[in-house]
Protein backbone atom coordinates (compact mmCIF):
# COMPACT_ATOMS: atom_id res chain seq x y z
CA UNK A 1 0.00 0.00 0.00
CA UNK A 2 3.06 2.33 0.08
CA UNK A 3 6.22 2.97 -1.88
CA UNK A 4 9.55 1.63 -0.63
CA UNK A 5 11.00 4.13 1.83
CA UNK A 6 7.72 6.03 2.27
CA UNK A 7 6.72 6.94 5.83
CA UNK A 8 3.03 6.27 5.31
CA UNK A 9 0.70 4.36 3.01
CA UNK A 10 -1.88 5.76 0.64
CA UNK A 11 -5.23 6.62 2.16
CA UNK A 12 -7.73 3.82 1.68
CA UNK A 13 -10.92 2.37 3.19
CA UNK A 14 -10.85 -1.07 4.77
CA UNK A 15 -13.89 -3.16 5.72
CA UNK A 16 -13.96 -6.31 7.85
CA UNK A 17 -16.90 -8.58 8.67
CA UNK A 18 -17.86 -9.33 12.28
CA UNK A 19 -19.93 -11.97 14.04
CA UNK A 20 -23.20 -10.30 15.16
CA UNK A 21 -23.52 -12.79 18.02
CA UNK A 22 -20.22 -11.58 19.49
CA UNK A 23 -21.15 -7.90 19.88
CA UNK A 24 -23.93 -5.94 21.60
CA UNK A 25 -26.14 -3.26 20.08
CA UNK A 26 -24.63 -0.85 22.60
CA UNK A 27 -21.10 -1.44 21.33
CA UNK A 28 -22.15 -1.05 17.71
CA UNK A 29 -24.02 2.21 18.26
CA UNK A 30 -21.40 4.09 20.28
CA UNK A 31 -18.27 3.12 18.37
CA UNK A 32 -16.70 0.95 21.06
CA UNK A 33 -16.65 -1.98 18.62
CA UNK A 34 -14.74 -1.03 15.51
CA UNK A 35 -11.99 -1.84 13.07
CA UNK A 36 -8.97 -2.28 15.34
CA UNK A 37 -5.25 -2.58 14.75
CA UNK A 38 -2.25 -3.43 16.91
CA UNK A 39 -0.27 -0.47 18.24
CA UNK A 40 3.46 -0.44 19.05
CA UNK A 41 2.77 -2.29 22.32
CA UNK A 42 0.77 -5.02 20.62
CA UNK A 43 -2.56 -3.73 21.99
CA UNK A 44 -5.62 -3.79 19.76
CA UNK A 45 -6.80 -0.18 19.48
CA UNK A 46 -9.11 1.84 17.25
CA UNK A 47 -7.54 1.65 13.81
CA UNK A 48 -7.97 5.35 13.00
CA UNK A 49 -6.06 6.40 16.12
CA UNK A 50 -2.88 5.10 14.45
CA UNK A 51 -3.27 7.22 11.30
CA UNK A 52 -0.83 9.94 10.34
CA UNK A 53 -3.03 13.03 10.31
CA UNK A 54 -6.79 13.15 9.88
CA UNK A 55 -9.53 13.52 12.49
CA UNK A 56 -11.39 10.62 14.08
CA UNK A 57 -15.11 10.64 13.33
CA UNK A 58 -17.58 7.83 14.01
CA UNK A 59 -20.45 7.00 11.64
CA UNK A 60 -23.16 4.49 12.47
CA UNK A 61 -23.87 3.41 8.92
CA UNK A 62 -22.24 2.28 5.68
CA UNK A 63 -19.04 3.66 4.21
CA UNK A 64 -19.38 6.48 1.65
CA UNK A 65 -16.62 7.27 -0.85
CA UNK A 66 -16.41 10.91 0.22
CA UNK A 67 -15.51 10.14 3.85
CA UNK A 68 -12.11 11.62 4.75
CA UNK A 69 -9.14 10.10 6.56
CA UNK A 70 -10.01 9.16 10.15
CA UNK A 71 -13.67 8.32 9.54
CA UNK A 72 -14.70 4.93 10.90
CA UNK A 73 -17.98 3.17 11.44
CA UNK A 74 -20.25 0.17 11.66
CA UNK A 75 -22.57 -1.02 8.91
CA UNK A 76 -24.94 -3.15 10.98
CA UNK A 77 -26.97 -4.16 7.94
CA UNK A 78 -23.92 -5.55 6.14
CA UNK A 79 -22.32 -6.88 9.33
CA UNK A 80 -19.05 -5.00 8.78
CA UNK A 81 -16.83 -2.47 10.50
CA UNK A 82 -14.84 -0.08 8.33
CA UNK A 83 -12.33 2.74 8.58
CA UNK A 84 -10.37 5.16 6.40
CA UNK A 85 -6.68 4.67 7.21
CA UNK A 86 -3.25 5.48 5.76
CA UNK A 87 -0.90 2.82 7.10
CA UNK A 88 -0.23 -0.89 6.76
CA UNK A 89 -0.87 -3.17 9.71
CA UNK A 90 -2.78 -6.05 11.20
CA UNK A 91 -6.52 -5.36 11.30
CA UNK A 92 -9.54 -7.05 12.82
CA UNK A 93 -13.10 -6.36 13.98
CA UNK A 94 -13.19 -6.08 17.75
CA UNK A 95 -13.79 -4.01 20.88
CA UNK A 96 -11.70 -0.91 21.41
CA UNK A 97 -9.36 -1.70 24.30
CA UNK A 98 -9.66 0.74 27.16
CA UNK A 99 -7.25 1.57 29.91
CA UNK A 100 -7.21 -1.14 32.60
CA UNK A 101 -4.12 -0.38 34.66
CA UNK A 102 -5.54 2.22 37.06
CA UNK A 103 -7.14 1.31 40.37
CA UNK A 104 -9.80 4.05 40.17
CA UNK A 105 -12.20 5.22 37.52
CA UNK A 106 -10.96 8.33 35.72
CA UNK A 107 -13.69 10.78 34.69
CA UNK A 108 -13.09 13.97 32.70
CA UNK A 109 -15.64 16.75 32.42
CA UNK A 110 -16.13 19.66 30.06
CA UNK A 111 -18.89 22.25 30.27
CA UNK A 112 -19.98 25.46 28.56
CA UNK A 113 -17.84 24.93 25.48
CA UNK A 114 -20.03 27.40 23.56
CA UNK A 115 -18.57 26.19 20.27
CA UNK A 116 -19.24 28.51 17.34
CA UNK A 117 -18.67 26.98 13.90
CA UNK A 118 -16.00 28.93 12.03
CA UNK A 119 -18.03 29.02 8.80
CA UNK A 120 -20.74 31.05 10.55
CA UNK A 121 -18.37 33.95 11.15
CA UNK A 122 -18.15 35.00 7.51
CA UNK A 123 -16.67 38.40 8.33
CA UNK A 124 -15.90 39.80 11.78
CA UNK A 125 -17.60 43.15 11.62
CA UNK A 126 -19.96 45.39 13.56
CA UNK A 127 -22.75 42.79 13.85
CA UNK A 128 -20.51 40.25 15.57
CA UNK A 129 -18.86 42.90 17.75
CA UNK A 130 -22.28 44.14 18.85
CA UNK A 131 -23.16 40.61 19.95
CA UNK A 132 -19.85 40.26 21.83
CA UNK A 133 -20.46 43.55 23.63
CA UNK A 134 -23.37 41.91 25.39
CA UNK A 135 -21.84 38.44 25.76
CA UNK A 136 -18.09 38.50 26.31
CA UNK A 137 -17.13 35.00 25.22
CA UNK A 138 -14.17 33.95 23.06
CA UNK A 139 -16.52 32.83 20.31
CA UNK A 140 -14.17 33.49 17.40
CA UNK A 141 -11.57 31.33 19.13
CA UNK A 142 -14.03 28.74 20.47
CA UNK A 143 -13.36 26.06 17.84
CA UNK A 144 -9.61 26.15 18.49
CA UNK A 145 -10.15 26.21 22.26
CA UNK A 146 -12.54 23.23 22.09
CA UNK A 147 -10.07 21.22 20.00
CA UNK A 148 -7.25 21.97 22.43
CA UNK A 149 -9.49 20.96 25.34
CA UNK A 150 -10.43 17.64 23.76
CA UNK A 151 -6.77 17.00 22.89
CA UNK A 152 -5.87 17.59 26.56
CA UNK A 153 -8.62 15.21 27.69
CA UNK A 154 -7.45 12.50 25.29
CA UNK A 155 -3.90 12.83 26.61
CA UNK A 156 -5.18 12.05 30.13
CA UNK A 157 -6.78 8.77 28.95
CA UNK A 158 -10.06 9.05 30.88
CA UNK A 159 -12.52 6.17 31.10
CA UNK A 160 -15.47 8.55 30.76
CA UNK A 161 -15.86 12.06 29.35
CA UNK A 162 -18.96 13.99 30.50
CA UNK A 163 -20.01 17.22 28.77
CA UNK A 164 -22.60 18.96 30.90
CA UNK A 165 -24.32 21.37 28.57
CA UNK A 166 -23.99 24.56 26.52
CA UNK A 167 -22.08 22.77 23.83
CA UNK A 168 -22.72 25.58 21.33
CA UNK A 169 -22.98 29.36 21.15
CA UNK A 170 -26.72 29.34 20.46
CA UNK A 171 -27.67 25.90 19.18
CA UNK A 172 -26.50 26.33 15.57
CA UNK A 173 -26.77 23.10 13.60
CA UNK A 174 -23.27 23.56 12.13
CA UNK A 175 -21.85 24.15 15.61
CA UNK A 176 -23.40 20.92 16.91
CA UNK A 177 -21.85 19.01 14.00
CA UNK A 178 -18.47 20.50 14.87
CA UNK A 179 -18.80 19.45 18.52
CA UNK A 180 -19.91 15.95 17.55
CA UNK A 181 -16.85 15.55 15.33
CA UNK A 182 -14.58 16.58 18.21
CA UNK A 183 -16.24 14.14 20.60
CA UNK A 184 -15.83 11.34 18.07
CA UNK A 185 -12.07 11.79 18.46
CA UNK A 186 -12.36 11.30 22.22
CA UNK A 187 -14.51 8.21 21.70
CA UNK A 188 -11.97 6.83 19.23
CA UNK A 189 -9.29 7.11 21.93
CA UNK A 190 -11.28 4.70 24.12
CA UNK A 191 -13.34 7.01 26.36
CA UNK A 192 -17.06 6.60 26.94
CA UNK A 193 -18.50 10.01 25.98
CA UNK A 194 -21.82 11.35 27.29
CA UNK A 195 -23.46 14.75 26.75
CA UNK A 196 -26.51 16.65 27.93
CA UNK A 197 -27.83 19.88 26.39
CA UNK A 198 -27.70 23.27 28.07
CA UNK A 199 -30.08 26.20 27.75
CA UNK A 200 -28.22 27.42 24.63
CA UNK A 201 -28.35 24.17 22.67
CA UNK A 202 -31.88 23.34 21.51
CA UNK A 203 -34.62 25.37 19.75
CA UNK A 204 -32.61 28.57 20.11
CA UNK A 205 -33.85 31.46 17.98
CA UNK A 206 -30.54 33.27 18.51
CA UNK A 207 -28.68 30.93 16.13
CA UNK A 208 -27.00 33.39 13.75
CA UNK A 209 -24.23 33.84 11.23
CA UNK A 210 -22.31 37.12 10.99
CA UNK A 211 -21.07 38.91 7.90
CA UNK A 212 -19.80 42.43 8.46
CA UNK A 213 -22.74 44.54 9.60
CA UNK A 214 -25.30 41.76 9.04
CA UNK A 215 -26.51 39.03 11.38
CA UNK A 216 -28.63 36.36 9.68
CA UNK A 217 -30.63 33.48 11.22
CA UNK A 218 -29.25 30.00 10.59
CA UNK A 219 -30.57 26.51 11.26
CA UNK A 220 -30.78 25.49 14.90
CA UNK A 221 -31.63 22.02 16.23
CA UNK A 222 -34.77 20.45 17.65
CA UNK A 223 -34.68 17.90 20.49
CA UNK A 224 -34.92 15.05 17.98
CA UNK A 225 -32.07 16.46 15.91
CA UNK A 226 -29.95 16.86 19.05
CA UNK A 227 -30.60 13.22 19.92
CA UNK A 228 -29.64 12.12 16.41
CA UNK A 229 -26.43 14.17 16.26
CA UNK A 230 -25.28 12.88 19.65
CA UNK A 231 -26.57 9.33 19.27
CA UNK A 232 -23.06 7.88 19.78
CA UNK A 233 -22.71 9.88 23.01
CA UNK A 234 -25.58 8.59 25.11
CA UNK A 235 -28.60 9.20 22.92
CA UNK A 236 -29.17 5.80 21.34
CA UNK A 237 -31.75 3.36 22.68
CA UNK A 238 -29.14 0.72 23.52
CA UNK A 239 -27.55 2.82 26.29
CA UNK A 240 -30.57 4.79 27.53
CA UNK A 241 -32.67 3.73 30.52
CA UNK A 242 -34.92 6.79 30.57
CA UNK A 243 -34.95 10.32 29.14
CA UNK A 244 -36.97 13.41 29.96
CA UNK A 245 -38.60 14.49 26.67
CA UNK A 246 -38.40 18.20 27.52
CA UNK A 247 -34.92 18.67 28.97
CA UNK A 248 -33.36 15.59 27.27
CA UNK A 249 -31.72 14.71 30.58
CA UNK A 250 -30.85 11.03 30.31
CA UNK A 251 -30.14 8.12 32.63
CA UNK A 252 -27.63 5.73 31.08
CA UNK A 253 -27.05 2.09 31.88
CA UNK A 254 -23.46 1.73 30.72
CA UNK A 255 -20.38 2.28 32.89
CA UNK A 256 -17.11 0.37 33.05
CA UNK A 257 -17.44 -2.90 34.96
CA UNK A 258 -15.14 -2.00 37.82
CA UNK A 259 -15.72 -1.97 41.58
CA UNK A 260 -15.13 1.77 41.74
CA UNK A 261 -18.60 2.51 40.28
CA UNK A 262 -20.58 1.25 43.27
CA UNK A 263 -21.30 4.80 44.44
CA UNK A 264 -23.29 5.69 41.29
CA UNK A 265 -26.60 3.83 41.96
CA UNK A 266 -26.63 4.99 45.59
CA UNK A 267 -26.23 8.62 44.59
CA UNK A 268 -28.94 8.34 41.93
CA UNK A 269 -31.35 7.00 44.56
CA UNK A 270 -30.38 9.83 46.91
CA UNK A 271 -30.94 12.50 44.24
CA UNK A 272 -34.39 11.09 43.45
CA UNK A 273 -35.52 11.86 47.01
CA UNK A 274 -34.88 15.58 46.47
CA UNK A 275 -37.10 18.11 44.78
CA UNK A 276 -34.36 19.42 42.50
CA UNK A 277 -33.14 17.36 39.56
CA UNK A 278 -29.49 17.86 38.54
CA UNK A 279 -29.08 19.46 35.12
CA UNK A 280 -26.93 22.03 33.32
CA UNK A 281 -28.45 24.92 35.30
CA UNK A 282 -29.13 23.24 38.67
CA UNK A 283 -28.39 25.36 41.72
Amino acid sequence: MKEVGASKADTYALSVSYNPAAVTADQLANGSFALVSKDANGIWTNAVSLNTGGNSQFVFGPYVNSYPLGTYGVDANAGTVWAVVNYDGNFAAGPVVRRTNLAALRIATLSDIHYFATNLLVSNGSAFQTYLAGDRKLLAESAAIAKASVDAVIAQEPDILLISGDLTKDGEYDSHIGVSNLLARAAASGALVYVIPGNHDVNNANAMSYNGSTAAPVANVTPSQFSAIYAPFGYNSATTVTRDPNSLLTLWNRFPACGCCAWIPANIRRVRTRRKIPSHRSA
